[in-house]
């Protein structure tokens, strides 16, 4: 059995199975040979270059973002030697990387480490609230893995593993075992976890901009989106809920008037018939000082529940 050391732990690394290797794409299986491997109970996938063929930074980072896609699961090189100044280079890139015995780059273990005195973020990063919102709205995380979580949201293992350390030492979650898979349980009253966790929650909007462009494809948002889910009425105007990628797609953007109003996001919004989520639309809206908006939010939230 192939072994690799970490911290003066030797870790075992097992050969994937015919079916599992088949995930990855037929360059990669060539160039590499495919391990998996357990730390702290978390699993990762272990790549060693064949026939000690030298990689490029950037060849390793696109291995390793089509990897991880494919197996949800972190991705590190395995190398027996390398230079500082190749250290140094593939830790810029954000590349997790082994030298059996010597150095590790795994900077994804440290999730599973209590943050301890470290006073913990006022508010949620974007992709950790859109987790959240996830589980409150659309399906619950409980009895999932953090594989199964990352795999059902589309976030990264990574960023599910990290939101995850942050929610259990909120003490939004707690995790435990089943064999040997970790698996996360949330309270069953969403309700309490909404109000424990809405302090540390913000607005998605990064900014907002008004266009003659109408592209309907996109979500509704803003008093629009309000209107579909209460009984206040819609504004003349269109409202869409993009991303910045999609910025580009506009071609006239004006800062006071145009047909619909765009507000771009911090995090791919959770659909639903059409409209952003319920509560993402709170969070947008809960500082207009419109009694009519304020009253309809607080009917938005209490029929969710």
């Amino acid at each position: 059995m192939k072994e690799i050391v970490i911290g003066n732990q030797k870790i075992e690394l097992h050969p994937l199975s015919q079916a599992e290797e088949k995930k990855a794409f037929v360059d990669a299986r060539a160039t590499f040979s495919f391990y998996k491997a357990v730390i702290n109970d978390d699993s990762f996938v272990v790549l060693e270059a064949k026939n000690s063929r030298k990689l490029r930074p950037l060849q390793m980072l696109h291995y390793s973002a089509k990897l991880e896609q494919a197996y949800r699961l972190p991705i590190v090189f395995l190398f027996d030697y390398l230079k500082t100044t190749e250290r140094d280079r593939l830790i810029d890139k954000g590349i997790y990387f082994v030298v059996s015995g010597n150095y590790a780059f795994l900077p994804y273990l440290i999730v599973n480490r209590k943050i301890g005195d470290r006073r913990l973020a006022e508010q949620f990063a974007p992709m950790q609230q859109r987790l959240l919102l996830y589980h409150l709205q659309k399906e619950s995380f409980t009895g999932k893995s953090i594989s199964g979580i990352s795999s059902m949201t589309g976030a990264t293992y990574v960023s599910t593993a990290k939101a995850i350390a942050l929610f259990e030492e909120m003490g939004l979650c707690t995790t435990k075992k089943r064999g040997k898979t970790k698996i996360v349980v949330f309270p069953e009253d969403r309700r309490q976890t909404w109000e424990q966790s809405k302090p540390h929650m913000s607005s998605p909007v990064k900014e907002s901009f008004f266009t003659d462009d109408l592209h309907c494809e996109y979500p509704q948002c803003g008093i629009n989106a309000l209107s579909r889910y209460t009984a206040i009425n819609p504004e003349a105007e269109a409202m869409y809920a993009i991303m910045q990628e999609d910025v580009a797609r506009f071609n006239s953007i004006d800062s006071e008037e145009g047909k619909a109003l765009v507000q771009v996001w911090k995090y791919l919004p959770i659909v639903t018939n059409g409209c952003v989520d319920p509560l993402s639309l709170f969070l947008s809206l809960k500082d207009e000082k419109d009694p009519r908006v304020e009253k309809e939010l607080e009917k938005l939230v209490e029929q969710l529940w």
